[in-house]
């Protein structure tokens, strides 16, 4: 009996241990949402902010089998990057069964300091004291640049969320026509400004 309850005693201790450091570790991180809903912080400035966005071929697998998708790491191709905001390129595939278009998924990776600028693809409205969100990315154009061509019509916005993801139909033949590399402006983002409230 004395040995169940110590054996008891000893997880109930881990437990105890292990849910107080995750408290402390939530604590002590720094979250995109707690400062996009001003718990802990204040939102300061928001500025919109248009990007270009330049996929290199070259440093895409070769020969992609666009029906089963490819999926990337935040490191892998990264197309925009601050000292706090990073934007990569998170997977391509065919859009639903349609051969056509190719849906192009980016999403963003944080480094968050207790003030800083960082570039979301929303927008945060704060009106009486609640906070919502308005998405406004979307492509500038609907051309598309390679090197030495101009693509029309190639590209529109597939669709947003969640979180900071959003994704980007492209045109399956300028995809394969485009030589080394695949550019376009992408608008409506946001450079947001926010500081630690004491």
């Amino acid at each position: 009996m004395k040995k169940h309850a110590k054996l008891i005693g000893a997880i109930v201790a881990l437990l105890c241990v292990g849910i107080a450091a995750m408290l402390v570790n939530n604590l002590l991180n720094i979250n995109l949402n707690k400062i996009t809903q001003q718990k802990g912080y204040t939102i300061t400035n928001q500025n919109e902010k248009a990007i270009k966005v330049t996929i290199n071929k070259k440093k895409l697998p070769i020969n992609i089998d666009f029906a089963q998708g490819v999926s990337f790491a935040k490191d892998d191709i990264i197309l925009y990057q601050t000292d706090t905001s990073t934007m990569y390129l998170k997977s391509i595939e065919y859009a639903n069964s349609d051969t056509e278009f190719l849906s192009l998924t980016f999403d963003f990776d944080y480094v968050l300091p207790e003030e800083a600028k960082i570039i979301v693809p929303y927008n945060v409205l704060i009106k009486d004291n609640k906070i919502s969100y308005s998405w406004g990315v979307a492509p500038y154009s609907k051309q598309v640049k390679d090197i030495s061509k101009v693509f029309d019509n190639a590209i529109s916005l597939h669709g947003t969320g969640p979180s900071e993801q959003f994704s980007i139909y492209l045109k399956a033949n300028v995809f394969s026509e485009a030589k080394d590399e695949i550019s376009f402006i992408i608008g409506g983002f946001n450079e947001l400004s926010y500081i630690r409230k004491l």
